[in-house]
C-alpha cells in the first residue's frame, strides 16, 4: 500500500503553498484535539494476519491517567500455543512487536508536528482536502502523507511508507471525529510483505472518562 506521493492529475489548478500558511491552522488545531482526546477511553482490537490467515484478536482498554499517560489494560489475549507452533508463533509475535513499535514511532505527537512542520504543502483553490508531504522522517526515504479536512484541519487519512528487516512496510490510519468529540483514529492497517504479515488496528466504544487517573 504505497503513500500518496503524486498530485492527483483530475485538480489542474492544484498549487504548492507556502508552509507557514498551509500548516500553521493543523497545528493549532492539533494542540487543540490532543487535549479532548486524553479525556477518552476507548477499547483497541488488534489483529495479525499471518500469510492470509488471522489470528485471534488481542483486546486493550485503552485510557490516559492524570498525567496525560496512555495506560493499557489487556480485556482479551491469543491462546498461546506449544511445541513447534508455539516457537513459530512466539517469532511471529517478536516480529509483530518490533513493526508495531515502529508504527508507535511514526504515530508519537512531536514527530507528527515535526512532519507537518516539514511538509509540502498541496491544496485544490477549489476546496477539499489538503495534502501534506513529508520525506526523510526516521529513516532515508520514507514518506508521510497526510490528507486534512478543510472544516477542522484534522487529518482524516495518514499514509506513511517506510523499511523494516530491510523491506517495506507501509501503515494506513484513517480518522474521524466523534460526535461533539475529538477526531480520533478509528482503523490502521500495517503490512510488511516480505515477512507476509499483516497488522489489523481498531479502536473503538470511545466515552468520556468520568474520573481521570483512577
Amino acid at each position: 500500500m504505497p503513500a500518496l506521493l503524486i498530485i492527483s492529475a483530475s485538480i489542474p489548478l492544484t498549487c504548492l503553498l507556502a508552509q507557514p500558511a498551509g500548516t500553521s491552522k493543523v497545528l493549532l488545531a492539533m494542540g487543540a484535539n490532543a487535549k479532548q482526546i486524553v479525556q477518552y477511553t476507548w477499547k483497541q482490537r488488534v489483529t495479525v494476519v499471518r500469510k492470509g490467515k488471522p489470528a485471534q484478536p488481542l483486546i486493550d482498554q485503552v485510557r490516559f491517567d492524570s498525567g496525560g499517560q496512555m495506560q493499557r489494560t489487556t480485556i482479551s489475549a491469543p491462546e498461546q500455543p506449544g511445541g513447534i507452533r508455539g516457537k513459530v508463533a512466539a517469532g511471529v509475535k517478536e516480529n509483530v512487536k518490533e513493526i508495531m513499535e515502529l508504527a508507535g514511532s511514526y504515530n508519537k505527537p512531536q514527530q507528527i508536528v515535526a512532519a507537518v512542520k516539514k511538509a509540502q504543502v498541496y491544496q485544490n483553490p477549489r476546496g477539499g482536502a489538503m495534502r501534506l508531504q513529508a520525506n526523510d522522517l526516521l529513516k532515508p526515504g520514507d514518506a508521510i502523507t497526510m490528507l486534512i479536512s478543510p472544516t477542522t484541519n484534522l487529518a482524516t487519512h495518514i499514509d506513511i511508507k517506510t523499511t523494516y528487516d530491510g523491506g517495506p512496510m507501509t501503515i494506513a490510519q484513517d480518522y474521524s471525529p466523534l460526535s461533539g468529540g475529538p477526531n480520533v483514529m478509528k482503523t490502521m492497517k500495517v503490512s510488511v510483505p516480505g515477512k507476509d504479515l499483516v497488522v489489523n488496528v481498531e479502536s473503538y466504544d470511545y466515552a468520556r472518562q468520568t474520573a481521570r487517573g483512577r
